[in-house]
């Protein structure tokens, strides 16, 4: 809690915006003077630094304070540091780290308990996501338009048209592109890795990294020639390379940033425009070759053409999909390996379920396992995925209105992120072997409603 600080972004902008269109010569001065400022103000523990980072956070702490019921008692916050806010880095770049530190030094300042989420999420499809997931004008460049950051009827349009994509029932038609991509894989690993006693090592962050990445590709795309695949990779390296500055922050967070000669700017055009012409043909050739129109790529620029979807939100939404859940979904597929090989009996007992599993009858039995929510293998999932969490900390999420939370008085419009390593591992509901790996606590008889919504920050 506590991140309406970063309110004061849209505040800079609007001044730097203002004296940018006044066409005074001493204006332009001025304008280079601030700019210049900001820019060194960008470098830590400087003069300016430590000077527009005391005003900021001391203008916010008096604009927008959180009381105690009794209003005598302050919440506990991080100051603001400029550029980037309160927890910037700790929330993307160093993660674990910060998820400790923060608890250790403030106390409770994200939702760390099952009855605090309760109580902030209990009207959650009102919640507004924050701008740009709070990480400034260069995050929005790229993403500011996706699904996963739109609000209220944007939303409500936008998924209307990709529900189909990739909603629960939908799984078993992508089996036929995963089952060929991970042959293919495993095939390019058996060339290139020793194999003793038909056995081989992985360093899944490593020999799987693309693998997630690679059969989404080929579930949006349908079949890219091996040109367009080549042309996908350097894609993906291009947009790391602006993610990184991403989560680096500075003075990228700005939208006056744009007017700077920067590499990043650079980047930035170029990617955009590759982005933009690489889908473009994309979708031509899965046209030209007959693919049906519940094909993603055509399902999306048959929105775009007819009105329901804007450009920029078919690429970021194609974006999110393939480059920003890279990450997310290599953790998932990399740890459910990792534990797996670390707990051979349970390795075991999914062997013997899948076996079990592909002797019955007809496709309809298949499928049927696939999409259950009671087998060992999904059990398996949901212990990897709390015991590690993608993202220790949410995406931010604003209350529509003022509630109570532990003896403080929230306003409406407060910014809030969940704790998932906290809710999920730490807390005492799950007992003395919190931290060990235990699928069957999944399976047992009694009710996991309250396991699922404790959970529901990393399944």
């Amino acid at each position: 809690m506590g991140s309406q600080f970063l309110r004061e972004e849209s505040t800079i902008n609007s001044i730097i915006l203002h004296f940018k269109s006044v066409k005074v010569p001493s204006v332009g001065i001025f304008v280079a003077f601030v700019v210049a400022f900001l820019l060194h103000a960008t470098v830590s523990a400087t003069v300016s630094n430590t000077v527009l980072s005391s005003i900021i956070n001391a203008y916010l702490n008096w604009r927008f304070p959180i009381k105690s019921t009794n209003g005598q008692e302050d919440l506990p916050t991080l100051a603001y540091v400029f550029p980037n806010g309160q927890g910037n880095s700790e929330k993307l770049a160093e993660s674990a780290k910060g998820q400790r530190t923060l608890e250790k030094t403030y106390g409770k300042i994200v939702l760390t308990r099952p009855h605090q989420v309760q109580a902030v999420f209990k009207d959650s499809n009102l919640h507004l996501k924050g701008e740009n997931f709070n990480q400034g004008w260069l995050c929005g460049q790229i993403l500011g338009n996706c699904l996963g950051i739109l609000n209220l009827e944007n939303w409500t349009r936008v998924r209307s048209i990709c529900v189909d994509i990739f909603q629960h029932n939908k799984a078993p038609t992508h089996i036929p592109f995963i089952q060929q991509r991970i042959d293919k894989q495993f095939q390019i690993l058996q060339s290139t890795k020793q194999i003793q006693n038909k056995k081989m090592t992985l360093q899944p962050s490593e020999d799987l990294k693309l693998l997630s990445f690679q059969i989404f590709c080929d579930i949006i795309y349908h079949d890219l020639t091996s040109t367009m695949e080549t042309e996908l990779l350097s894609l993906l390296k291009l947009r790391e390379s602006i993610w990184v500055e991403v989560t680096k922050g500075g003075i990228c967070r700005f939208s006056f940033s744009q007017i700077l000669p920067t590499p990043t700017n650079r980047l930035l055009r170029t990617f955009k425009s590759k982005w933009e012409d690489f889908n473009d043909r994309a979708y031509k050739r899965a046209k030209n070759i007959g693919l049906g129109p519940e094909t993603p790529i055509i399902l999306l620029y048959t929105a775009l053409d007819e009105g329901r979807m804007k450009k920029i939100e078919v690429l970021h939404t194609l974006d999110e999909l393939l480059f920003e859940n890279l990450d997310v979904s290599l953790g998932a597929l990399a740890w459910n390996v990792i534990f797996l090989a670390a707990h051979p009996e349970t390795q075991a007992e999914v062997r013997k379920e899948i076996a079990q599993a592909k002797e019955k009858d007809g496709e309809e039995a298949w499928v049927s396992y696939l999409l259950s929510n009671s087998t060992l293998i999904q059990a398996c999932i949901l212990e990897s995925a709390r015991l590690k969490p993608i993202v220790l900390f949410t995406t931010v999420q604003a209350i529509p209105s003022p509630r109570v939370v532990d003896d403080f008085v929230i306003p409406a419009g407060t910014h809030f992120v969940v704790d998932t390593h906290a809710l999920n591992v730490s807390d005492p509901y799950w007992g003395d072997e919190s931290t060990k790996y235990k699928p069957g606590r999944w399976l047992q008889s009694r009710s996991l409603t309250s396991e699922r919504v404790e959970a529901e920050a990393v399944v």
